[in-house]
C-alpha cells in the first residue's frame, strides 16, 4: 500500500488511498532524493549512517549478551546474586519508563549525533541476556576444565569454545 501510494501526487493520494496510481509516477524518488537533507547529510549518508547503526547495535548487543549470561552462568564472584536480581528488575521495568533517562544521559554527553551512541547497547542486560545465561548455564563446565588443562585462558575458552557453541545453537 505505501508502496504504490508513492507513486501517485498529493491530489491523487487524497482522492482515493486504495486506488493504484493512475500514472506511475518515479519522479517522486527522485524528489525525495534531493529533498532529504538534514546538516548536510544526504540520503545515501543516511542510509550509511542507517545500516551502520543497525549492524553495529546488532553485534554489540549480542556479543554483550553473550558475555554478560556467560560469565553469570560460569563464574561466581562477590555480590552475584543481587547483581543478579537487580537485572531481573531492570528487565521487569517497562521499557517507557526507563527512555527518558536514557536521553537525558545521551544528551548530557552530547552523543546523540555521534558514533559513540552505541555506546548505550553495551549494558549486556535484557531478555537476550536471560537466554544467553540459560544457554551457558546447560552447558557442561567439563569443556572449561578440558580447556584449561590444555592451557587455554578464560579469553581463549569464551571465544574459540563457548562462544562458537552458542553461535551454532
Amino acid at each position: 500500500w505505501t508502496f504504490y501510494n508513492s507513486f501517485k501526487t498529493d491530489l491523487e493520494f487524497l482522492d482515493n488511498m486504495m486506488a493504484l496510481p493512475t500514472i506511475w509516477r518515479g519522479e517522486n524518488y527522485l524528489a525525495a532524493y534531493e529533498y532529504i537533507n538534514y546538516n548536510g547529510v544526504g540520503f545515501i549518508g543516511m542510509f550509511i549512517n542507517s545500516l551502520w547503526f543497525a549492524g553495529g547495535s546488532a553485534l554489540l548487543t549480542t556479543f554483550m549478551h553473550a558475555v554478560t549470561g556467560y560469565i553469570f552462568a560460569k563464574y561466581t564472584f562477590p555480590g552475584q546474586k543481587i547483581a543478579f536480581k537487580i537485572i531481573l528488575i531492570s528487565i521487569a521495568l517497562p521499557i517507557v519508563g526507563s527512555l527518558p533517562s536514557l536521553f537525558k544521559v545521551i544528551y548530557a554527553l552530547r552523543i546523540q549525533e555521534s558514533p559513540l551512541i552505541l555506546i548505550m547497547y553495551l549494558s549486556g542486560f535484557g531478555s537476550n541476556f536471560l537466554i544467553m545465561y540459560a544457554f551457558f548455564q546447560s552447558i557442561s563446565k567439563t569443556y572449561m576444565e578440558a580447556a584449561e588443562i590444555d592451557g587455554a585462558s578464560r579469553f581463549d575458552i569464551f571465544f574459540r569454545i563457548m562462544l562458537p557453541m552458542a553461535a551454532i545453537s
